[in-house]
Formats: structure tokens, C-alpha cells, sequence
């Protein structure tokens, strides 16, 4: 990330630069051939207008053609470049360089294209690209016409070679600047760019070195970002993972805990349930030998009966976590919650007890399994009643509410409440404050509502009472 970080920053300046320096080079190069090609065109044209007297004498036989080379050739030198006159018909009358026409370097005849344009087409002058041999040169034709008539009495060329020289120093010359200035910003580039990944990166070095510590056995501490940009973004999302895995780490230790208490009911249950029946029946069996002797009395009875009702003690506690271990997944369909809290209350609401029930008339429908809601409101209701003292009569509060999509269910006891020291411990298996009481009721209650769901919850004022909180989601009409 960081060499990205650099390559796009140098990528950001280089390629500006080059866009700059080709476009600059291109600029110079039109503009130094429109100024030469102007320039050549304003010099033939002056060279034209001072030949055209001894041109037009040359054509009225005042003058001999070796006149008119040495008038020629003194312009040449005088302007220092090649001049070269042709007449109307193309054809050289007079240069400054015979040697390269005697040795039939070049042609006597005038470029035809040039004739065409300057003879036919009545164009003044026209500049052509010609070579000789490997040599290439442009070669500037001007017409020449007569101060009396102003008919065209002649053409005159002029060749040019330093143009492209000129042209090549002058790119060259700006090559040079553009590099050595490439050079000095380059480096400093460089090291701003470094420093600038370095920057920029930090942020996610940081969060890697604490991800290389992130732990399922430890406490893992949240990041610290005091900004709300991308890396805000990450941080935010990196501690809203920490809590999920937080919850997950709480739920794999429950379903832990639930599973090695699953084992151990099934054990319990199996190694308390063996010798109970037995142990009833020799009880029983005793009782009617003492009972039938003479002299039995109640007394005499008690103590047997007082085993039994142990026996029968044990035996619902091995029932109990016989349930548990081997509870069946709850079934998932629709049923009116609010129908089967009704039904649970009537069972309950006797002379022990006093119910208050607020349930509205309209279904509540949910989704789950209705029998084992059933005993969840059963077990409720009852660990209510017997949350409170034996002098009091147990009060016990329903109500039943929806809203937003979901219906919540309160079942509260005017009971002593849960003391803080075991609040954690309430839905864990075989934990209970009941001397018979077997612990595993309200595990049973919490895994059944989860996998509804919805979630359970408590409430608990000490010597007040608690209200415990059911809350499920609606089907949707």
C-alpha cells in the first residue's frame, strides 16, 4: 500500500510533466517553422523585388546571363544562403552555386509543383520539402514579376538547410532545462512521497499490530481515533467487531457450559434414577410389614413415609435433568402466545395464589412451540409463587403488550428478589435457590425463547420482588 501510495503521488506529478514538456516541444517546434517559413518568405521576397530590374533587363537582352549570375551571386552573399532564378518556363537562368547544377547534383528544371502553383495558379510564393540524396531541405519559391507590367517574369528559389539544425538545438535546449529541473523536483519529490506513505500508513500499521493481538481468551481493548475520515470509518467498525466477538465469545462459553451440564444431567440422571426404584419398592414393602405387626402406629409410619417422599424428591430431580439432557429441538410453528399465558394463569390462580392478569382480548401469533411456552409460563409462574415468604400470599402480576412487531410478556412476584451475588448465575443449568429445586428450569426457558427468537430478561428489587421480561417477535399479517 505504501509503494502504491508513491507510485500514484510521483504518477501524479511525472505525468503532468510529461503531458507538459511534449506539449511544450510540440509549441516550440510550430512556432520556430512558422517563424522560419516566414522569415524565408519575407527574405525571398525582398531578393525577388531587388532582382526583378536586372531580371526584366535580362529578358529585354540588356544584360548578359553572366551579369545576372554575378548580380545574383552578390545577393547571395549578402543575405548568406543559396539563390537560384528560373524563368517562366522552369528552366535555371541563373545561381549562385553552378557548380552543384554543372555536376547535375540537381536539375536545371524548377520543381514542377512549384511552376504548377507559382505560373498556373497565380500563387505568389510556396515553400516545398526536397532532398538530395539523403539530404533533406525546404526550398522557398517566390514569383518574380516585372516593375513595368507586374507580369511574372521569373521564379526564384531558395533553398534552406539550417532550419532543422536550429530546430534540433532549440529542443535540445529545452530537453536539457526540463531534465535538470526533473532531476532537482524528483528528489525532493521522492522524499515527500516517502514521508507521505509513512503518514499515511500508519494508521494501518497500527490497527495490524493490534489485530496481531486480538485474542479469544483476553480482554481485547478498544482503538482510540479522533476523527471521523476513513480510517474514523475502520476504527468504528473494528470496535463494533470487538463487541460482536465479545457476545460471542459470552455465547460459545454458555453453549459450552450448557453442553458439559447436558453430559452431566445424563450422567446424573442415569446413576440416580438405577437404584431409586428399587429402593421405593423396599421402602413400600417394609412399610406394610411394619404396619401389619401389632402395636403400629402412625408413628411408626412417619419415618418411612419421610424416606418415600425423599425417594420421590429424587427421582423428580433425575426426571428433571433426564428433560434436560435429552430436551428435543422446539418446534417452529404459528401459535397465540396470548391464548397460551391465559390458559397457564387459570391453572394457577387459586386460593394459594393471586393472579392479576392484563392480556388483551386480539391473538398475538408468534412463531415456536407452543407446549414448551406452556411450561416456561408454568415454571414462571411458579418460581414467582414460591419466591415468596410462607406468612405472605404470593401476588402475582401478568401483563402482555405488543408493539413495533413484537410482543413482551411480564410476569412479576411480590417475592424477596434475586441478591446481586447470583444475579449472573439465574439461567445457568442446576443452579438453583430451592432446596428440591432441580436448577434447570429457566435454562430450559432461555435456550427455548432464544431459539424462538426473542430474549428473556429480569428485573429484581431486594424484598420488593422480580419481573422477569419475555419478549418474542410478531408473525407478520
Amino acid at each position: 500500500f505504501s509503494t502504491k501510495i508513491q507510485l500514484y503521488l510521483n504518477s501524479s506529478f511525472f505525468v503532468p510533466l510529461l503531458v507538459l514538456s511534449i506539449t511544450t516541444l510540440s509549441l516550440i517546434s510550430t512556432s520556430y517553422k512558422d517563424d522560419v517559413t516566414r522569415r524565408y518568405f519575407r527574405r525571398a521576397e525582398n531578393i525577388g523585388a531587388n532582382t526583378a530590374g536586372q531580371l526584366d533587363d535580362f529578358n529585354k537582352k540588356l544584360v548578359n546571363q553572366e551579369e545576372l549570375s554575378t548580380t545574383l551571386g552578390n545577393a547571395a552573399r549578402y543575405v548568406e544562403t543559396d539563390l537560384n532564378l528560373f524563368n517562366t518556363n522552369g528552366q535555371l537562368i541563373a545561381t549562385s552555386q553552378p557548380i552543384i547544377y554543372s555536376n547535375e547534383i540537381l536539375s536545371e528544371y524548377i520543381n514542377p509543383v512549384a511552376l504548377a502553383e507559382i505560373r498556373e495558379r497565380n500563387a505568389n510564393r510556396i515553400i516545398l520539402d526536397e532532398s538530395v540524396g539523403s539530404l533533406s531541405f525546404k526550398n522557398t519559391y517566390v514569383g518574380v514579376k516585372s516593375y513595368e507590367t507586374g507580369e511574372l517574369i521569373g521564379i526564384l528559389s531558395i533553398p534552406f538547410f539550417e532550419s532543422e539544425y536550429e530546430l534540433d538545438r532549440q529542443i535540445i535546449e529545452v530537453l536539457t532545462n526540463i531534465m535538470n529541473i526533473f532531476a532537482f523536483i524528483f528528489i525532493i519529490f521522492l522524499g515527500v512521497s516517502y514521508f507521505a506513505s509513512k503518514l499515511l500508513t500508519y494508521p494501518l500499521q497500527y490497527i495490524a499490530s493490534r489485530i496481531r493481538r486480538l485474542s479469544l481468551s483476553a480482554y481485547n481493548e478498544p482503538l482510540q481515533w479522533n476523527s471521523d475520515d476513513e480510517i474514523g470509518i475502520l476504527v468504528s467498525e473494528y470496535n463494533r467487531m470487538l463487541l460482536n466477538l465479545e457476545e460471542s465469545k459470552k455465547a460459545l462459553s454458555r453453549s459450552e457450559k450448557e453442553s458439559a451440564w447436558r453430559e452431566m444431567a445424563k450422567q446424573v440422571a442415569h446413576e440416580i434414577k438405577n437404584p431409586l426404584t428399587p429402593m421405593k419398592l423396599t421402602l413400600q414393602h417394609l412399610r406394610r410389614m411394619l404396619m401389619s405387626k401389632e402395636g403400629a402406629d402412625e408413628s411408626t409410619e412417619r419415618p418411612i413415609n419421610t424416606l418415600l417422599h425423599q425417594v420421590d424428591t429424587l427421582n423428580d430431580i433425575a426426571t428433571s435433568f433426564a428433560t434436560f439432557a435429552q430436551m428435543p429441538v422446539p418446534l417452529n410453528e404459528q401459535y397465540d402466545v396470548a391464548a397460551v399465558l391465559k390458559k397457564t394463569i387459570n391453572l394457577y390462580n387459586n386460593e394459594e395464589a393471586e393472579i392479576e392478569a392484563d392480556i388483551p382480548k386480539r391473538p398475538a401469533l408468534v412463531m415456536g412451540d407452543a407446549q414448551l411456552m406452556g411450561r416456561i409460563f408454568s415454571n414462571l409462574v411458579i418460581n414467582g409463587i414460591q419466591s415468596v415468604s410462607s406468612h405472605e400470599l404470593p401476588q402475582i402480576k401478568v401483563k402482555l403488550t405488543t408493539d413495533n412487531h413484537k410482543v413482551t410478556i411480564e410476569i412479576k412476584d411480590n417475592g424477596d428478589g434475586i441478591d446481586d451475588a447470583i444475579q449472573e448465575k439465574v439461567f445457568v443449568p442446576n443452579f438453583s435457590t430451592k432446596y428440591s429445586g432441580s436448577g434447570i428450569g429457566l435454562a430450559i426457558a432461555k435456550r427455548g425463547i432464544e431459539h424462538a427468537g426473542g430474549a428473556i430478561w429480569f428485573e429484581t428489587r431486594p424484598k420488593i420482588g422480580t419481573s422477569f421480561f419475555i419478549e418474542l417477535p410478531l408473525v407478520d399479517a
